[in-house]
């Protein structure tokens, strides 16, 4: 289903057949189950492996990607701040 992310709807809401449960949690990953955002890069001549190197190499990713996991721990927002 598009426009959704599973890990944000209750579970006895999810579809009652395991093929579909099983559909769902395999796209689930680590912390943030389903929730991800996906780059789209169009171009000709466009050098994949270049864009590649210099996305990894992104000075404060591990740091926002850490912050991200903080904040998506239980009671988090009440020792925010």
């Amino acid at each position: 289903m598009a426009g959704l992310f599973w890990q944000a709807v209750p579970r006895d809401e999810w579809p009652d057949d395991a093929e579909s449960q099983a559909a769902i949690l395999a796209q689930f990953h680590g912390p943030f189950g389903d929730c991800r955002q996906e780059l789209v890069f169009i171009g000709q001549q466009l050098d994949q492996a270049a864009l590649r190197q210099q996305l990894q190499d992104a000075p404060g990713k591990d740091d926002f990607i850490a912050d991200l996991a903080l904040q998506q721990r239980p009671g988090a927002a009440a020792t925010a701040g």
